[in-house]
Formats: structure tokens, sequence, C-alpha cells
């Protein structure tokens, strides 16, 4: 999970075990920020906004479609659990947000492992908004 400060122009990253642990954090967020007045704005990547099925477009394999099924029913329970909370929220469909640990650390100053892409990922969708 990306978070972006506006105000203090900061980018915090967050990893958790699981779907719902994450979504617990950000209510206990969402709800601190909100005690000091602040707003909250989620952007959730969605998968099911790609049209076609651009993912592992080159391997044709079951195992890699059930992937796909499984990323895109995520989106749709973050979509879900916005909702149910009634938080702004926007839909954005994967871009290629690829980037090194080298050059993520001289765009954000924050150090990545190289195995922690999905940081840097979740990072990359939210700085700067």
């Amino acid at each position: 999970m990306g978070i972006w400060h506006s105000r203090e122009k900061q980018l915090k990253l967050h990893q958790f075990t699981g779907m719902y642990e994450a979504m617990q954090y950000l209510d206990h967020f969402v709800q601190a920020r909100e005690r000091k007045g602040e707003e909250v704005h989620v952007i959730i990547e969605d998968a099911r906004l790609v049209k076609g099925n651009r993912f592992f477009a080159h391997q044709n394999s079951s195992r890699k479609d059930q992937g796909v099924g499984s990323v895109k029913g995520a989106s749709k329970e973050w979509q879900r659990f916005c909702e149910y909370l009634g938080l702004s929220f926007e839909l954005k469909p994967p871009t290629n947000t690829k980037v090194t640990p080298e050059y993520f650390e001289s765009l954000t100053g924050l150090k990545t492992k190289k195995t922690e892409s999905h940081k840097r990922d979740a990072g990359m969708l939210v700085i700067g908004r």
C-alpha cells in the first residue's frame, strides 16, 4: 500500500500479509485522518479496466488466468470496501509502473529491496497526487 501525504509531499509504503489486514489498516488510517479534519482519497489499481486480457497474453496458461481472476476479484473487494465506508476513491487501470529500486529511490528517497516490486508499484500509483 502506498500512501501519499499531499500536504507534506511525502510517500509512505506499507506491506501487509493479506488484503483484510490492509483494509483494517486503511480503515484506522482514514478514521485518524478524519479526526484531524483531513480528507483521504483512495486509488485502486483495477485489473477489470484492462481491455482484453493483456495480462500474461504471451502465455496461455490456466494458472495464469486464475491469477488474473484473483487480481480482478481483489479489485472488486477493494471497491466494495471503499463504497461501504463511504470513501472517496477512483479506479485506475494497471500501467507499466515497474521501476528499478535505484530509480525509485532517486525519485522518492525511499529504499526498497529488489524483491519489493509491489511496494514500488503502489508508490508509483499514488506519488504526487
